[in-house]
């Protein structure tokens, strides 16, 4: 994969507005919108993501499946808040499973987030770019048909570079199996940050996100 060369500048780029068809898109953020954004990085795990209404024909902001598998945003413009501010999941993706299979023997159903395919942290070839690209997500688990969600668990993956390439840094906690639970939801957010690492200000792109359950030996 090209590198990323994700600027201010229009540059077309892996990235960049007007690139090839499911691509993910640029968008540059600057004054008060950095500083929301700066506030949406700890609203991680919020618990307006797990009342957002979804629907099984679904919105830039997220989509039900009774089926598991991999779903992509639209584009990066997601942001799962109502007008009055209700609900609040500012500025991230969410797809909700609610079909979960029952266990298969020596296997477990993991849950997660990552950059929309065929690009992910590992995939990125300049150490800029692998220093500023960042994954938020936040898993919302209920085991029983219940208003709230049984657990929340909340990780990051950020990117490290070792000299020669780009590898996936993770910290945070993830539900260990979702197998036989009553639903879960993965809200995610995935950022192109100015500076090293993704501080809270200031943010300057946002891009697309895919979630994903699948079947994992254990």
């Amino acid at each position: 994969m090209r590198a990323l060369f994700l600027a201010i500048a229009a540059v077309c780029s892996a990235f960049a507005v007007g690139c090839a068809e499911g691509a993910p898109y640029e968008s540059s953020i600057e004054g008060e919108q950095a500083e929301v954004f700066g506030e949406a990085q700890q609203a991680l795990g919020e618990a307006g993501c797990a009342k957002y209404t979804l629907t099984s024909t679904g919105t830039k902001h997220g989509i039900t499946r009774s089926t598991a598998g991999v779903q992509t945003s639209p584009d990066w413009t997601y942001d799962a808040t109502t007008s009055d501010s209700s609900t609040t999941c500012p500025y991230q993706y969410i797809v909700e499973y609610t079909n979960i299979t029952v266990p298969q023997p020596d296997s477990r159903l993991w849950a997660g987030a990552s950059l929309a395919s065929p690009w992910d942290i590992d995939d990125v070839e300049t150490e800029d770019d692998c220093e500023r690209v960042q994954v938020e997500t936040g898993i919302y688990v209920w085991n029983t048909n219940t208003t709230n969600p049984s657990a929340t668990y909340t990780n990051i993956q950020t990117g490290s570079w070792n000299g020669t390439s780009c590898n996936r840094v993770f910290s945070g906690t993830e539900p260990f199996d979702v197998a036989g639970k009553h639903k879960v939801r993965i809200a995610a957010r995935a950022r192109y940050c100015l500076g090293v690492g993704c501080p809270s200000t200031p943010l300057t792109t946002n891009l697309r996100v895919r979630a994903e359950t699948r079947w994992i030996p254990d």
